[in-house]
């Protein structure tokens, strides 16, 4: 039977990984500088024409991606058929187009042809015949009509005229099929997947420049879109225009001349010239009356369309801050939950098609835990091919329930066979730490988890699976004492979350009797939302008393709040450690500060959700200095990355408090709760709470089908061996950087310093937004701004304005107007990027309080 490594084998393949790892990364710098360095020289030694294709297929894509983002939110369709579907339609009415006119088409561009060629011809000649027109030819190059060649001297020849270089341009520009196919295709690529590219050129940003490389990049998208749709339109009211007035003037060929006209001023300022040339030329033939009259005529557009430009440019300059909805308009969301209130932010941030939305509203983290998956997943593997060995005479694919006989040595050759395969080494560690570190019976616990994979029996015990709840028992503690309590005192209830877990317990108190309408519940606040509800609810209503942690002490509960709960009608304190959202844990003072309090009042319930924790350091729960007082939930979720997979558990001790007050009720009551429990067990008295609440959880009737399921609970013991045999704690610590440095990226580009608030897990910041436009522009900026809108109206115009979803501080019973920001579920640039948004933002209102106030830039 295999065992686990020595620790110097361990030790120095663990050297040997890293200095691999070392080695891969150097190589992979030294590629990326390599193909950086070759694209850098191919492109400055193709010249101008690899740029001005780039740049063509940029614009196509800018115009595709606009178009498609339109498409696919009318359509809820994405974004890559968006592209397709446009590319399709677009194809298709130009097919139409060319198909009905076409020919028409043709011909009049082949007359404009000959019109041109016959005009510069004649053109020429009458300046050369001259002396002054041949004296102005001699100093024009030929590529201008001119007669001069590249040595300097005047050419015997007549040359090439400007209108022939025109001529010349415009067969080039629609006979180079095969760029524009590059262009295009090139373009569709682009649209299809920009993020893709973006992220390349961040890759090869440094890192210290990447924030602003990220900001360039949205900037210079933005621009890009608002100015090819400002030149399209522009593009089609200029043809539009010179096509009617050169109709009405009743000029040859107009409609070729229209389109000329309008194609050539996408080119800023020199299309203008461009595209009257044409025109002038074609007039002069017809007689300088008509010659004078196009000129007019192309004066008349080019200062229509000037004014135009002029008017937008005064009122964009003037417009202040957007405020396309009243304060008003925000009323009726103001009762919502903060997670109810977020969907109506992320409908107001993804307004705008050009820009993305970035949610940091919600506590959901983006990264994960992939070893103890990849065990899971293997471990169902070898669970599937256990299964398959009963009844393997059978074809039709039917398995049997895994046998303990000969389970260790299926296992063993199992993970010989497929050593090489991710997730295998783990289990190996896993099984060996349960079997040589806890003492606990390898085949048992394999029996256990192959069978609870396969999900082929109910949970039993309903409460936890027997082994699955020694091994999360001994994580739990782990993590939330120091492993400084004995684990047999200490019993767990697997189940769908923290969230099932405050449900339940609550619903437990009131049907036991131990909590009733009118009881008073203290909450530690700032708090997760729903705890401030739930006890508001019509099924318990209780008053709440707010303990309230001070910002000024860091985030802790002073004294005199802790004090509140030696009060005797306060039956039960509620509290999220380290708290949601200061993200702080309680203080060793504050700890002995709670301890001292449950001494004077040992009848108090302390509900302490620890979810946070293992974010923090050297933290230790209330459950380990109160054990017989509280009841502890853990949830997987946060730390692993786990939020889909439903896993929690509460934990309880022995002798806790609870069953005291079980035991001193009314016997009126205990009567009532014989009943109740009648189906479960003779001794309905001596049922513990904790088995009561896992009875509750299925309506009592249905007990014998409680618990979590088994294929969930594999994942949980799987977690917590993750956990525990990560003896250095390098998950814990690459979280820990992970948001540490998101929240620094953020207050960076805020432009403000980060909250040092001892004991910080750095999950959620508290972005106080008194404090930030204060150290930004000062105490009487703060005020003005806090007087025209209160700050959940300027959360929705953060949204509506910016596209950054933050929750407001007050949803979670924060006094102070604040922001909270989930720093788990975005990556460090997108942090950056928000904190720019709300730099600028702050800015533009600044501006508008010094007009309003007649201020200079400093603010004098």
């Amino acid at each position: 039977m295999a065992h686990a490594p020595e620790a110097p084998q361990l030790a120095g393949l663990e050297a040997s990984v890293h200095k691999l790892e070392n080695t891969v990364r150097r190589f992979y710098r030294l590629a990326v500088m390599v193909v950086t360095v070759t694209a850098a020289g191919l492109f400055v030694s193709s010249g101008g024409a690899v740029v001005m294709v780039v740049f063509a297929s940029a614009l196509v894509a800018v115009v595709l991606h606009a178009a498609a983002r339109i498409i696919s939110r009318l359509l809820h369709i994405p974004q890559w058929l968006s592209v397709m579907l446009f590319v399709l339609v677009l194809v298709g009415a130009l097919s139409l187009v060319v198909h009905v006119s076409g020919p028409e088409l043709t011909v009049q561009l082949s007359h404009l042809h000959e019109a041109l060629t016959s005009e510069r011809d004649a053109l020429h000649n009458m300046l050369d015949s001259n002396p002054l027109g041949h004296a102005v030819l001699d100093h024009f190059p030929r590529f201008l009509g001119g007669n001069m060649v590249p040595d300097g001297r005047a050419g015997s020849e007549g040359g090439m005229d400007f209108a022939g270089s025109m001529t010349n341009v415009l067969t080039s520009t629609f006979g180079s099929v095969g760029t524009m196919v590059v262009i295009i295709i090139a373009g569709v690529y682009f649209a299809l997947s920009p993020h893709l590219y973006a992220n390349g050129i961040l890759r090869i940003t440094p890192v210290a420049y990447r924030s602003t490389m990220r900001t360039v990049l949205l900037t210079t998208g933005h621009a890009l879109t608002a100015w090819v749709a400002g030149q399209m339109l522009d593009m089609t009211v200029v043809g539009m225009l010179t096509w009617s007035g050169l109709s009405l003037l009743g000029m040859p060929l107009a409609l070729p001349l229209g389109l000329v006209a309008g194609l050539a001023n996408f080119v800023p300022y020199l299309g203008t010239f461009i595209g009257a040339v044409p025109a002038l030329l074609i007039a002069l033939s017809v007689g300088p009356r008509e010659a004078m009259m196009v000129a007019g005529l192309y004066a008349a557009i080019q200062t229509f369309e000037g004014t135009c430009k002029l008017m937008m440019a005064r009122s964009s300059a003037g417009r202040k801050p957007r405020m396309s909805t009243t304060p008003d308009a925000y009323q009726k969301f103001r009762h919502l939950s903060p997670f109810e209130l977020k969907d109506e932010l992320i409908k107001l941030a993804s307004g705008r098609a050009q820009r993305a939305m970035l949610d940091a509203g919600r506590g959901n983290p983006n990264f994960l835990a992939t070893l103890p998956r990849q065990g899971f997943f293997q471990l169902g593997m070898f669970a599937a091919a256990d299964s398959a060995l009963t009844f393997s005479y059978m074809a039709e694919g039917v398995g049997g329930v895994p046998r303990r006989e000969g389970i260790e040595a299926r296992f063993e050759a199992f993970l010989a066979d497929n050593q090489n395969v991710p997730g295998i080494s783990f289990l190996r560690r896993a099984v060996s730490y349960v079997r040589d570190q806890l003492g606990l019976p390898a085949d048992e616990f394999l029996l256990e988890i192959t069978s609870g994979i396969l999900g082929c029996d109910y949970p039993t015990p309903p409460r936890m699976l027997r082994y699955t709840e020694k091994v999360v028992r001994h994580y739990l503690l782990h993590e939330m004492a120091g492993g400084t309590m004995p684990e047999s005192t200490t019993n767990l209830f697997a189940l769908e979350g923290g969230t099932a877990a405050i449900s339940y317990i609550f619903a437990s108190l009131r049907e036991n009797g131990l909590i009733n309408p009118g009881d008073k519940a203290a909450i530690g606040m700032p708090v997760f939302t729903p705890y401030v509800e739930i006890p508001e609810l019509r099924d318990y209503q209780l008053q709440e008393v707010a303990i309230n942690a001070c910002p000024e002490q860091g985030w802790q509960y002073p004294d005199e709040e802790l004090d509140k709960l030696l009060d005797p009608s306060v039956k039960i304190f509620l509290v999220v450690n380290p708290s949601n959202p200061p993200s702080v844990r309680i203080s060793d003072e504050g700890l002995a500060r709670i301890a001292e309090i449950v001494k004077k009042r040992p009848d108090l319930i302390i509900v302490t959700d620890d979810v946070y924790g293992t974010f923090a350091d050297d933290f230790r729960s209330i459950y380990a200095i109160c054990p017989h007082n509280t009841i502890l939930v853990y949830s997987f979720s946060k730390y692993f990355g786990s939020t889909g997979w439903r896993l929690g558990v509460i934990a309880m001790h022995e002798q806790n408090v609870l069953d005291e007050a079980l035991a001193a009720l009314p016997e009126a009551e205990k009567v009532e709760l014989d009943k109740r429990y009648a189906s479960l067990t003779p001794d309905v008295r001596g049922l513990k709470f904790l088995d009561r609440l896992v009875a509750d959880s299925r309506t009592v009737a249905l007990n014998h089908t409680a618990g979590l399921s088994t294929p969930q609970q594999v994942q949980m013991v799987l977690f917590a061996l993750f956990a525990l045999i990560d003896g250095r704690d390098a998950y814990k610590n690459a979280l820990k950087r992970l948001l540490h440095r998101r929240e620094l990226a953020l207050y960076r580009d805020l432009g403000v310093k980060a909250p040092d608030d001892a004991g910080s897990t750095h999950y959620y910041t508290l972005i106080d937004l008194v404090n930030v436009v204060t150290q930004l522009y000062g105490t009487r900026f703060a005020r003005w701004l806090m007087t025209r809108m209160d700050y959940q109206t300027i959360l929705f115009r953060i949204a509506e304005e910016t596209g950054v979803v933050l929750l407001p501080g007050d949803g979670f019973a924060v006094k102070r107007p604040s922001a909270r920001a989930s720093l788990a579920n975005l990556n460090e640039y997108q942090y950056a990027a928000i904190g720019a948004a709300l730099r600028r933002m702050a800015g533009e209102y600044y501006d508008r309080y010094r007009q309003e106030k007649g201020l200079n830039s400093k603010g004098e």
